[in-house]
């Protein structure tokens, strides 16, 4: 048996079993739109094995048959289902077909599903100690919680440049530095377990910075560099506390943590939900049979691919028959992000 066999064989396990429990639970299939996906190479699957299964798919549920069933009975030979439409190519797909629909990845792998939270910060353009300062400017807050053993900061969408203030529902948020974070060093191709929290300890100490009472250090912050013309090159002293605060803020909105080499690979929320808790894939992993949420960062991805579906779901069945003859299978990001954070909300 050649590998193209397998793998086909293997295909037409899984869609067998996908039709199963399509027809047990009423479902739609939720697919990611590959114009997205693949562009993006977040798939450990090949383009053409994926583009092999979406076909195989198409083509069973155009004329869905199980052998267990009788004839005449529904699902049988003379009478099977018909739950999508006859596959043509790959570009007349659209964003639906019968019982199968296509959603953008965007904003799905990497969001809090506890909360709805995304980083949407643009840190391109901070080069300098100027333009650092003036970024953190922007901070409503940025204290030391006892609680939780770690620092929070506080910010708001609107004061930033982006899409946050554009897109989200809602802009204002507090991060918190708690647990680890995964960073890769390319140098030497390895991997190291960060500590945010302890990081800016450090930092905040070496700065001559107290934090331990919980006050709010923004004007404190804010006055190291101050009396720094411009053009001027800082001390080294400025510079380095200016680059470890930008660089442990971005690793507190870092969510998805991946080590190849331990096989880590885990969404953890800087943000604190309504019940005081912070999501943590590795946390529902434990939970085993019983978790709800996520179990790890792919598990993440689909569920919120899936969610997306659901809110298409929601909009076809609040259409009316006029509004449904022109209905718009699609979804803008600040329609997304209403959704999810709504639907963590209520969650």
């Amino acid at each position: 048996m050649t590998i193209a066999e397998l793998k086909e064989g293997y295909l037409s396990a899984v869609i067998h079993q996908l039709t199963k429990l399509m027809i047990e639970y009423n479902a739609i299939v939720v697919m990611e739109d590959l114009n997205f996906g693949f562009k993006r190479g977040r798939f450990h699957v090949e383009k053409q094995v994926y583009q092999k299964f979406e076909h195989m798919l198409i083509d069973k549920l155009n004329y869905l048959v199980f052998k267990d069933r009788g004839l005449t009975e529904a699902g049988g030979v003379l009478n099977g289902y018909q739950l999508a439409g006859q596959f043509e190519s790959f570009q007349k797909l659209g964003k639906q077909s019968g019982m199968l629909f296509y959603v953008p990845a965007g904003y799905t792998s990497k969001i809090d599903p506890k909360t709805g939270f995304v980083s949407m910060m643009n840190f391109k353009d901070l080069t300098n100690v100027h333009k650092k300062r003036a970024f953190f400017s922007k901070f409503d807050d940025i204290h030391f919680d006892d609680a939780t053993g770690s620092f929070v900061f506080t910010f708001d969408y609107k004061n930033f440049d982006g899409k946050g203030k554009e897109e989200m529902k809602q802009t204002k948020w507090s991060v918190y530095s708690k647990d680890k974070r995964i960073v890769y060093i390319s140098k030497t191709k390895s991997y190291e377990d960060v500590l945010p929290t302890e990081k800016l300890k450090t930092l905040f100490e070496n700065a001559r910075l107290e934090y331990a009472s919980g006050n709010n250090l923004i004007d404190s912050i804010m006055e190291i560099g101050a009396d720094l013309k411009d053009g001027a090159k800082p001390s080294k002293e400025i510079a380095d506390f200016w680059d470890g605060l930008l660089y442990n803020f971005k690793l507190i909105l870092q969510m998805r943590n991946s080590n190849s080499k331990t096989g880590e690979d885990y969404i953890i929320s800087p943000v604190m939900a309504d019940d005081g808790t912070f999501f943590d894939s590795r946390e529902e992993f434990k939970k085993g049979e019983n978790a709800k949420l996520p179990v790890d960062a792919d598990a993440n991805g689909a569920y919120h691919i899936a969610l997306k579906g659901l809110s298409l779901i929601n909009k076809i069945n609040l259409a009316d028959e006029d509004e449904l003859k022109n209905l718009k299978i699609s979804m803008s990001n600040a329609d997304w992000f209403k959704f999810a954070q709504e639907k963590a909300y209520e969650n």
